[in-house]
C-alpha cells in the first residue's frame, strides 16, 4: 500500500545507512550505551593490543578490576603492575601491550623481555608505554632488560618505553638494550639512576651480555637523560666474532644534569661501537666529561656539549679511535693524539646561540645573580639583553650591571651599565623607578678564551620596589 505523501517521511528508508559507522561494542555519537563493566578494553572489536593499567581496585574511586584494563595491579601475583604478565600473554597471542598513562607503574622486580621472548620477535610493536612512567620500589640492577638470549634477536620491532625513573631507589640501570636489529626504540626520559656506588646509567647498549651480542641498524630516539651517574653508554665486545654496536642512528635530545654525560666504548678492550651516527642536542655534565670516546669509529653531531669538570669531548689515550665530530664542544677537546676529524668544535656560530636565560624573575630589591653563564673557552663576541618591568616602587633607584673577562683577559666589574626607559631617547646608569614602566638594555662583549663566567646583576637603593626581570646571553660569533 502506498502511503499518502504527508506520511511518507515517517516510512523507513530502504537506502543504506550513511551516518557514522559504529563498531561492535562502541557507542555511536550521542549514545548513552556503555560496555558491560566486566569487559576489558582489548576484548572490544578493533583493539589489537592488550592493555595495562597502573591503578586497580585498591585505588580510591576505582571499582573495576585493573580499572577495566586487561592487566594491572590486580593481576594475581604481579610484582610489575601487570606489565610482565601482559607481555607474556602478548607474546603467546601475537599482541603488543599498551600502557594507560593515568598514574605511575610501580614495580619491585625486573621487566625481562629476554625471558618473555626467548626466540625474538619479527615485524611487530612489542610495547607502547609512551607518556607512561615506570618506577621501581626496590633497588634493581636493571629495571627494563630489552634483549634476547644468545643466538636470537629482536628484528623489525618497535618499543616505546616512556619514562623510567629510579625514584628514591639506588637502582643501577634504567634501560638495557642488546640483540636487536632494524628496530625502533623510543623513550621519554630515563632519570635518577645513581646506582649503589655512583655506577648508575640511564641507558646501556651492552654487547657483552650474550655471546656474540649485537645491536645494529637500529633507530634510537630519546628525549631526556637526567640525574644519572652516567647518562648513556655503549659497551663493546672484545670477541672478534661479535657484531657489537654498529650501523645505528641515534638521536638523544637532552642529556643534562648527569654526573657524567655519554660514554661510547670507553674503557673497553674491543672496538665494536663503530659506524654509528649520533645526534646530540645538549650534553651537559655536572662533574666529569661531556662525551668520552674509546675504541670507536663513529660520526657525532652535537649542538652543545659541556662539562663542569673535565673535557667537553675526551678521546681516551692509547685508543685507535677514528672520530668525526661536528658541533660545539665547550671546555676542552682532548684527543690524546688519536686520529679525529673535528669540525666547528671551536668555530663561532653562524647564527647566535642562546647560552643562558632567566625569564620574568620576580624581584623586590637588588639581585647579585640574575643570570650566570659559562661561555665557551674560545675568544668570542657575546651579547647581553635585559628587560625590566616595574610594578610598584617607593622612592627606589634601580640599575643593572654585569661582570666578565674581556678580550685582554682583564676582569670587568662596572658599578652600573646603561639602562633605557621605554619612550625616552637617552640611556642612564640608574633610574628613579616608576611603577608600570618598562626598562631595557643591551650590552656587547668581547671575551677571551678563559671561559670565565658572565654574571648579570641588578642594583637597587631606596625603600621598596617590585619588578620582573628577564636576562639572556647570546654567543654572537
Amino acid at each position: 500500500m502506498k502511503l499518502p505523501r504527508f506520511l511518507r517521511r515517517f516510512q523507513p528508508s530502504r537506502r543504506a545507512w550513511t551516518g557514522p559507522r559504529r563498531e561492535r561494542g562502541f557507542p555511536s555519537a550521542g549514545s548513552t550505551f556503555m560496555p558491560p563493566p566486566a569487559t576489558s578494553l582489548s576484548q572490544l572489536a578493533g583493539v589489537p593490543y592488550l592493555t595495562v593499567s597502573p591503578i586497580g581496585s585498591s585505588t580510591s574511586g576505582v571499582t573495576l578490576k585493573n580499572n577495566g584494563a586487561d592487566y594491572g595491579p590486580d593481576t594475581p601475583g604481579t610484582t610489575t603492575s601487570g606489565i610482565v604478565e601482559a607481555l607474556t600473554a602478548g607474546a603467546s597471542n601475537g599482541l603488543p601491550i599498551k600502557g594507560i598513562p593515568v598514574a605511575n607503574f610501580y614495580i619491585s622486580t625486573l621487566i625481562d623481555l629476554s625471558a618473555i621472548y626467548p626466540t625474538g620477535a619479527v615485524n611487530r610493536l612489542i610495547m607502547d608505554f609512551s607518556n607512561c612512567v615506570i618506577q621501581p620500589t626496590a633497588n634493581l640492577s636493571v629495571v627494563v632488560n630489552a634483549g634476547c638470549p644468545t643466538g636470537k634477536s629482536f628484528g623489525n620491532c618497535e618499543f616505546h618505553f616512556g619514562t623510567i625513573d629510579a625514584n628514591s631507589t639506588t637502582s643501577t640501570t634504567g634501560l638495557q638494550l642488546y640483540n636487536m636489529s632494524n628496530c625502533r626504540v623510543y623513550w621519554d626520559s630515563l632519570t635518577n639512576f645513581t646506582g649503589p656506588s655512583s655506577n648508575g646509567v640511564g641507558v646501556s647498549i651492552d654487547s657483552t651480555i650474550t655471546v656474540n651480542g649485537n645491536f645494529f641498524d637500529n633507530y634510537v630516539f630519546g628525549s631526556y637523560l637526567s640525574g644519572n651517574a652516567l647518562g648513556f653508554q655503549t659497551v663493546g665486545n672484545a670477541s672478534a666474532s661479535a657484531w657489537g654496536c654498529q650501523g645505528n642512528y641515534m638521536t638523544i635530545l637532552h642529556t643534562i644534569l648527569n654526573t657524567s654525560g655519554l660514554s661510547i666504548d670507553a674503557n673497553q678492550p674491543g672496538k665494536n661501537t663503530i659506524f654509528n651516527t649520533f645526534w646530540f642536542l645538549v650534553v651537559e655534565s655536572n662533574t666529569n666529561f661531556g662525551i668520552i670516546v674509546g675504541n670507536s669509529q663513529n660520526v657525532i653531531y652535537c649542538m652543545y656539549t659541556g662539562s663542569n669538570g673535565l673535557d667537553g669531548l675526551l678521546v681516551q689515550a692509547g685508543q685507535t679511535a677514528t672520530l668525526q665530530a661536528y658541533g660545539y664542544f665547550r671546555d676542552s677537546i682532548n684527543t690524546n693524539g688519536n686520529p679525529c676529524y673535528l669540525v666547528n668544535y671551536s668555530i663561532p656560530p653562524v647564527q647566535p646561540i642562546t647560552l643562558g636565560a632567566t625569564l620574568q624573575k620576580n624581584e623586590t630589591g637588588a639581585d647579585a645573580n640574575i643570570l650566570t653563564v659559562a661561555p665557551p673557552k674560545v675568544a668570542g663576541h657575546f651579547r647581553v639583553d635585559l628587560s625590566i618591568d616595574v610594578s610598584a616602587d617607593n622612592t627606589g633607584t634601580l640599575g643593572w650591571t654585569a661582570t666578565w673577562t674581556d678580550s685582554n683577559s682583564h676582569a670587568q666589574t662596572p658599578t652600573n651599565l646603561a639602562l633605557t626607559i621605554a619612550g625616552t631617547a637617552a640611556p642612564v646608569l640608574t633610574v628613579v623607578a616608576v611603577a608600570n614602566t618598562h626598562y631595557y638594555a643591551s650590552l656587547m662583549l668581547d671575551c677571551d678564551n678563559s671561559g670565565t663566567n658572565i654574571v648579570i646583576k641588578t642594583t637597587f637603593s631606596g625603600t621598596s620596589i617590585a619588578y620582573k626581570v628577564t636576562a639572556k646571553v647570546f654567543w654572537q660569533g
